[in-house]
């Protein structure tokens, strides 16, 4: 049993990690340049998908107050 999870950024960058059989096995970390990008979830793999803000990805992206 396989479900495919399309994961979109679009005003923040989100990180996206896997975990397989309750260990972290990898994560990404897209923007919103990435566009839509797929991940897959079994009975024994997790999604686990947070928003972040830009200064914990790219300090120097972040907008600055004029």
């Amino acid at each position: 049993m396989t479900t495919t999870i399309k994961v979109t950024s679009h005003n923040y960058p989100a990180l996206v990690e896997i975990f397989d059989n309750g260990k972290k096995t990898d994560y990404k970390v897209l923007t919103p340049a990435d566009g839509e990008q797929s991940f897959y979830c079994t009975t024994s793999r997790q999604l686990r998908i947070t928003d972040l803000p830009y200064e914990a990805v790219a300090p120097e992206a972040t907008p600055k107050a004029e």
